[in-house]
């Protein structure tokens, strides 16, 4: 299941006159720690990406933009 899926089925706790089972809070927990996983790569990336920008003046390559 995706991020969204899970989050889904959480929301979907949330509609119901039951209320969020263990089920649905379970998927929640679960779309929260994928999320925080992704983040964490993507963070990984954007500072990557951060510091070849930074060296590429050295190399007489163009100016990139990032976009501060």
């Amino acid at each position: 299941p995706s991020m969204q899926s899970r989050m889904f089925v959480g929301y979907r706790g949330l509609t119901t006159q039951y209320g969020p089972t263990p089920l649905h809070r379970e998927s929640v927990d679960i779309a929260e720690r994928e999320l925080q996983q992704a983040r964490a790569q993507l963070d990984a990336v954007t500072a990557e990406i951060a510091q070849i920008a930074d060296q590429l003046p050295s190399t007489g390559a163009p100016v990139v933009d990032m976009g501060d």
